[in-house]
């Protein structure tokens, strides 16, 4: 493990944290940019921050805060974050004191600066399978505007996902997200007759789409196997390997359902 002198150190991290601040978007732009070159996606990118090691960094370390304001400022309460002492007291300092929910220019306040936050945190790191899966879940259901449009993000952010992480060769987990891209877009395509004004997709293109969702399953056990033949996984504790284990098994589990009945040729419930 390679030494970094205190002051270094200290310097690298104040020009991390200002980098995040400068890449921040407006919040009535679209949630992800639109052009088609894999490093053009992160463009404004300060400092190259986005897309980086110290991109995933800092988007982990925007988790806590994300949950903090979706979980007080949305519903109203926070989720048990662990046991102990130091949890509870963490509990407890983000615990609303007002006993009324939020409302009117309040509530659309709060989602405007969480939808700021996912999108900065995923910019930052854009195969995060926790961030894109809650900034998914924001687009559909908390952001405040119409299903089509909402949905039209979502799928936005999917693709977005998808072609980011198609040149991943190293890291395995992104190809995790790239799954649940694939599944969501699946979701969407399946659904799409009940959305107003939204044509029902073919079959074959939802085919497809589980498909990718496999391949992508595929490709993340190939280099899976390739990280632990070479010691990376090595540096990950217990807890995060059991984590993506975990999140593997249920995509399988999820792609071999669909599978399975398209094989019967219908949808499951």
């Amino acid at each position: 493990m390679k030494y970094m002198n205190p002051i270094l150190a200290t310097v690298a991290l104040v020009v991390g944290v200002t980098a995040v601040f400068l890449s921040g978007i407006s919040p009535s732009s679209s949630p992800v940019p639109q052009q088609h070159s894999r490093h053009a996606l992160l463009n404004p990118n300060p400092f190259s921050l986005r897309g980086s090691a110290f991109g995933s960094l800092f988007s982990r370390l925007a988790e806590d805060d994300i949950d903090r304001v979706w979980h007080v400022g949305l519903e109203g309460e926070i989720h048990s974050i662990g046991v102990g002492w130091l949890a509870r007291a963490r509990e407890e300092k983000s615990r609303r004191n007002n006993p009324t929910p939020p409302g009117g220019a309040h509530l659309i306040a709060i989602r405007r600066d969480l939808r700021k936050m996912l999108v900065n945190a995923f910019l930052l790191d854009p195969g995060s399978y926790t961030i894109y899966e809650a900034l998914y879940l924001f687009l559909t259901s908390m952001d405040g505007i119409d299903q089509e449009k909402g949905q039209q993000r979502a799928d936005e952010l999917s693709k977005f996902a998808l072609h980011w992480i198609s040149s991943e060769n190293e890291d395995p987990e992104p190809w995790l997200t790239a799954s649940a891209a694939s599944i969501n877009l699946h979701l969407s395509t399946s659904q799409s007759g009940s959305i107003p004004h939204r044509a029902p997709a073919s079959p074959a293109h939802e085919e497809t789409q589980i498909l990718n969702a496999a391949a992508c399953l595929n490709r993340f056990d190939a280099l899976w196997v390739e990280s632990g033949a070479q010691g990376r996984l090595d540096l990950l504790s217990d807890e995060r390997r059991n984590e993506i284990e975990e999140r593997r098994e249920f995509l399988g589990r999820l792609v071999a359902a669909w599978q399975k009945q398209e094989e019967k040729g219908g949808a499951p419930k």
